[in-house]
């Protein structure tokens, strides 16, 4: 754990260090960038990070997560290099046209220094933790009731702020991106899920549902177009 900690403190602090260098300048005029430390190729390390600190929770079935969490870090090595912050938005400053600057600003605006950006994602990734021990338990045939509720509770906090923002920066156009489709679909699917808890009857399933449905939600950043591609 120590361990896990150190490196997502290093990768605050390198993340940190690249804000003196994302800005853009055009004449007198400086666009500088704040983004967070969960976006681009910090966002799985994140998870990890969460779930990591969460795993601490858990009592029962906490070998089977021990046994995710480490198939979570491979895949975050192969997939996800955290020490190598912020690549789309430096090939963006390295290609800088000062004819674009208005789209600068825009980025930097209603993207990377969003207040809503330190509220939305985080809530998500927050979530997708707790709904990870929640599979694990479910795999392990324990009590997974408490972690899927909390990750319900974040679920439904991110998609609430996501709304205000997303009207915000995208207009009328943000309803049709394929990611927030997908992220309602999780949302029924936990939702669905309560319900069977109450009639005691497929939660189990349910709930491993849920957690395939939410791999397929952030897959959908990188495979589907959408406004959420660039993130």
């Amino acid at each position: 754990m120590a361990s896990v900690v150190i490196s997502f403190l290093y990768l605050v602090f390198v993340q940190i260090l690249y804000w003196r260098e994302t800005f853009v300048a055009f004449g007198d005029y400086v666009v500088r960038f704040y983004p967070p430390f969960w976006i681009e190729n910090e966002k799985l390390f994140f998870w990890f990070f969460l779930s990591a600190v969460l795993l601490l929770k858990v009592r029962e079935g906490k070998s089977v997560s021990k046994i995710v969490l480490l198939v979570m870090l491979i895949f975050v090595i192969v997939f996800q290099n955290p020490s190598d912050p912020l690549p789309n938005l430096r090939r963006e400053l390295e290609v800088f046209n000062p004819a674009y600057i208005r789209y600068y600003i825009a980025r930097a605006t209603f993207f990377y220094n969003s207040p809503y950006m330190w509220i939305h994602p985080p809530l998500l990734f927050i979530s997708y933790a707790f709904f990870l021990h929640s599979f694990s338990l479910s795999l392990a045939n324990k009590n997974e009731y408490d972690f899927a509720k909390s990750g319900y509770l974040f679920l439904t906090l991110g998609l609430i702020f996501g709304y205000p923002w997303a009207v915000e920066a995208w207009g009328e156009d943000w309803w049709w991106d394929p990611k927030i489709a997908m992220s309602i679909m999780l949302w029924v699917i936990y939702t669905a899920y309560l319900h069977a808890r109450i009639i005691g009857k497929y939660h189990r399933e349910i709930n491993v549902a849920g957690f395939f449905s939410l791999i397929a939600t952030y897959l959908a950043t990188y495979l589907l177009p959408g406004v959420h591609a660039y993130g």
